[in-house]
């Protein structure tokens, strides 16, 4: 095996253990908010998940540039040992202020890990990147379908702020494939995918994607915003309608759009695709799906709300794929990591007021208001990437990313 492909699977599996362990109580935080400190308050939810965004948001460039002196692994590895310190902190953090410090200094340590996206497609052909996307992507839908169970799994059965020091455990892990990687490979022995200027990578081609960049970026906040705005009370909304499931029925129910993600991967790479399951996986159509899907869950109906699950996993699949290959369509392997830092901020952003305005409109209308204002946003989502995209695409012979 090359240095490049061990770098790739060692990678992966850092991204694995990464999304499992970010994944176990993000569907459960105002249940462990009024578990273990008695709070039930809507907007303590929000405010937590929204200051965490905005820590990775301030983070991430700044990982960006520590990693550029220092490498990539070496600042993985040492980051992860903040993230597994903070993790046992909020594990036994006596008070709801504890826990919110040890929490957002654990969220600092683990935004770096967000560097190993553009650091992989680096070492990628481009011919292969589509892949590697789709990769991580299950990757990471399959460990929020892992994380979520088994957070929901603790919460039932033990205490739980053993959730943290599951966390803790997937930080270490993390630390052992980085220590391993860098003592089997020099980074220097890395092939990376340097591609030489030519007439369309030129720096005056580059300044004229400078506005599609910036649609894209709008798209992007608009499109996160809209997914994540229900996540999280998803799990209060499922109790409310269905009062005798328990956590981990819950994390099934939250979990289905993760598995209906990796379902349309083995069907995205089936050779024989039919036309038109191809025209229900692009952009504008996926996004129109996902929002018939938010408008089901909005029926009081548990049978419903798993159909409206099914669509939603469906459209964020593929509108998450095709988006993040639409930034490096755009980009250039030398400005992989600024523009993706980049479009990351925005998508960031679109979680951060997505996590504060869903207090926000849990006050002012209840669980049903999240999903009205989703489907919304997936619609002008729609609306905005036919407007400034599909022109383009059509001038390009009908190529659709």
């Amino acid at each position: 095996m090359s240095p490049n492909q061990l770098a790739k699977w060692a990678l992966i599996a850092v991204t694995a253990f990464a999304v499992i362990s970010d994944s176990m109580l993000l569907p459960f935080y105002p249940i462990y908010f009024e578990v273990m400190f008695h709070s039930s308050d809507p907007l303590l939810t929000s405010r937590y998940l929204a200051v965490s965004c905005l820590i990775v948001i301030v983070a991430l460039p700044l990982w960006a540039r520590v990693a550029r002196r220092f490498g990539t692994l070496k600042v993985l590895m040492l980051s992860q040992v903040g993230a597994l310190l903070a993790s046992v902190g909020c594990a036994n953090a006596p008070t709801l202020a504890v826990l919110f410090a040890s929490g957002w200094i654990m969220v600092l340590f683990k935004a770096s890990y967000l560097l190993v996206y553009p650091y992989l497609l680096t070492l990628e052909e481009a011919k292969h990147q589509p892949h590697t996307v789709g990769l991580l992507s299950v990757i990471v839908h399959l460990g929020a379908i892992i994380g979520a169970l088994v957070g929901g799994s603790i919460l039932q059965l033990a205490h739980p702020p053993q959730a943290f020091l599951w966390m803790a455990v997937g930080d270490g892990l993390q630390i052992l494939v980085c220590g391993w990687l860098l003592l089997r490979v020099q980074p220097q022995s890395l092939v990376a995918n340097r591609q030489q200027p030519c007439e369309d990578t030129t720096a005056a081609a580059r300044r004229a994607t400078t506005r599609p960049k910036v649609q894209l970026a709008l798209i992007m906040w608009l499109f996160y915003f809209s997914a994540y705005l229900i996540r999280p009370f998803f799990v209060q909304y499922w109790h409310r309608l269905s009062p005798q499931s328990g956590e981990i029925e819950a994390a099934v129910i939250f979990a289905i759009p993760a598995a209906i993600a990796i379902a349309a991967l083995m069907l995205q790479r089936h050779s024989r695709q039919p036309r038109w399951l191809q025209t229900l996986g692009q952009i504008p159509v996926a996004l129109a799906i996902g929002a018939v899907g938010f408008a089901l869950q909005a029926q009081p109906q548990p049978h419903w709300i798993i159909v409206g699950r099914v669509l939603y996993g469906w459209a964020l699949f593929h509108a998450t794929v095709k988006l993040d290959l639409k930034i490096f369509a755009l980009s250039h392997p030398n400005e992989y990591s600024k523009d993706f830092a980049t479009l990351h901020i925005f998508q960031s952003l679109g979680v951060l007021v997505a996590s504060y305005a869903a207090g926000q409109l849990m006050v002012a209308g209840g669980d049903q208001l999240l999903f009205v204002c989703a489907s919304g946003g997936f619609i002008l989502t729609t609306l905005l990437f036919w407007q400034w995209f599909m022109p383009r695409e059509k001038r390009l012979k009908g190529a659709t990313l």
